[in-house]
């Protein structure tokens, strides 16, 4: 039951992580395109709650796991965990706390300001960039693991040469 309760959140923060901070950015990226920088500069200044947002879903997606991964003991063996969990820690996780660093850094104190708007926002694009093709090929990878639960053999060690 706790599993299964655990299970339910764990989707509820992965919908939580993915929606609002992409639907967000892409309203900054539609708002471009308009005569009103007025209108493009509150979309930015009220994103970050949306990154908020979006860590809290990651949160949940983390304790939920650990949840999950404490009620059943099956899941204590299981290499395709291993590995997603690894996939995780080392991409997504330190993604998503760059991402707060850096909108925290340079795009809210420049749109509070009003100085150095573009260059903040061109490092925060060319983050959201290499964030993105970090996370298409994360992603789907984690997705794959978590749906499919791979059977992944230990590796032998060959002998040295």
């Amino acid at each position: 039951m706790l599993y299964k309760l655990a299970k339910t959140f764990h989707l509820v923060g992965l919908v939580t992580w993915l929606g609002p901070s992409a639907g967000g950015y892409l309203l900054l990226l539609l708002a471009r395109g308009e005569p009103n920088p007025a209108a493009e500069l509150w979309l930015l200044d009220r994103y970050l709650v949306l990154i908020y947002v979006e860590a809290a879903g990651l949160a949940l997606m983390l304790v939920t796991g650990l949840v999950m991964r404490l009620s059943n003991p099956a899941l204590k063996e299981a290499r395709w965990l291993k590995l997603k969990l690894l996939k995780v820690f080392c991409v997504i996780v330190p993604i998503e706390a760059a991402q707060l660093i850096v909108y925290h850094i340079t795009v809210k104190p420049a749109v509070r300001s009003g100085i150095g708007v573009e260059g903040a926002v061109r490092a925060f694009d060319l983050f959201s960039l290499a964030a993105v093709a970090l996370l298409a090929i994360t992603v789907p990878l984690v997705f794959y693991m978590a749906v499919f639960k791979p059977e992944i053999k230990k590796m032998e060690r060959l002998p040295p040469p």
